[in-house]
């Protein structure tokens, strides 16, 4: 009986083992190579041409190219500043920065920090009003600002909304308006009535062209002629001028030279806003006399920039 089994056993194993050598010949599937055939193949792979050096090269370029982290690939591990991970980084990080400190312990010259912008997407405007500049001593915000100053004075502070190529500078000192501004191309103006420290551009459009005044008397060309860029007409000479016809128009043309008459003039003019802003907190103590660290954050406490001196 139990060698009856072995014999139902073993025709059982090679009937499977017959169907599946068939069904491996329907389907393509290529039996094992023998000795003789291993030999052979063994003989044609030792004969191959193999360019080592290549090979090697690839392996060593493929263990030494670094791969581009996801956030800001721009931004090198080097450009990191100390005690900071990429991931603490804002995302305007390279994009605006701290590009200048100036420390003063003068009453009459104020110490300064400009920050500036460049960003890759030129239409791209940012609020940067309530970001904060930290230095080993304190910290300040950045504060609002006037976009068009108003002839009237009435304009009211706004967020700052940072272009491509715009500039900030703030300045411990006071405010002599008790306002920051953005500059336009009449603010020289202010001057006339506000001492400011580092005084306001003096280069305000002319207010004159030599066919506008050509039919005027030779006294009143020549005087206009001498005003300077942002200057307002003497009173004294104004008064003195004759109650005639040539004084009377000598009088009108001098009558709109001042910030309200430039304003009205030129505030459609394209290039009328300047790309500067400034700013005055008040803070005599935020930079140290000798060295310092500032540091640049934005709304979210991520680092925008750093600044050693």
């Amino acid at each position: 009986m139990k060698f009856i089994k072995i014999i139902i056993f073993t025709g059982v194993i090679s009937a499977i083992g017959a169907f599946g050598y068939s069904a491996m010949k329907k389907t393509g599937f290529q039996m094992p190579l023998t000795a003789k055939d291993a030999s052979t193949a063994q003989k044609i792979i030792k004969s191959a041409p193999i360019n080592k050096q290549s090979a090697i090269t690839q392996i060593s370029q493929l263990q030494t190219t670094p791969k581009k982290p996801s956030y800001l690939p721009n931004i090198t591990d080097s450009q990191i500043p100390k005690g900071f991970a990429r991931e603490q980084l804002s995302s305007y990080f390279g994009q605006i920065k701290i590009y200048s400190v100036s420390y003063s312990s003068s009453e009459t010259t104020p110490s300064e920090i400009k920050i500036n912008s460049d960003f890759q997407d030129k239409n791209k405007s940012i609020d940067i009003s309530g970001w904060k500049i930290k230095s080993n001593l304190r910290e300040l915000e950045i504060p609002k600002a006037i976009n068009i100053y108003e002839p009237s004075g009435s304009s009211q502070e706004t967020d700052i909304y940072f272009e491509s190529g715009n500039n900030l500078n703030i300045y411990s000192n006071i405010s002599p308006i008790g306002k920051n501004f953005r500059l336009n191309k009449c603010i020289g103006y202010l001057e006339n009535s506000y001492k400011f420290t580092p005084p306001l551009s003096s280069n305000c459009p002319p207010i004159y062209t030599r066919d506008e005044i050509a039919t005027f008397a030779g006294y009143c060309q020549t005087y206009i002629m001498s005003i300077g860029s942002c200057k307002l007409p003497d009173t004294n000479y104004y008064n003195s001028l004759p109650g005639t016809d040539q004084g009377n128009a000598c009088r009108n043309f001098l009558n709109p030279i001042s910030y309200n008459g430039c304003f009205q003039k030129h505030r459609n003019d394209s290039d009328f806003l300047s790309k500067e802003f400034r700013t005055w907190v008040n803070q005599n103590t935020l930079l140290d006399s000798q060295h310092d660290r500032l540091l640049l954050f934005d709304k979210n406490g991520f680092l925008v920039s750093e600044y050693v001196y």
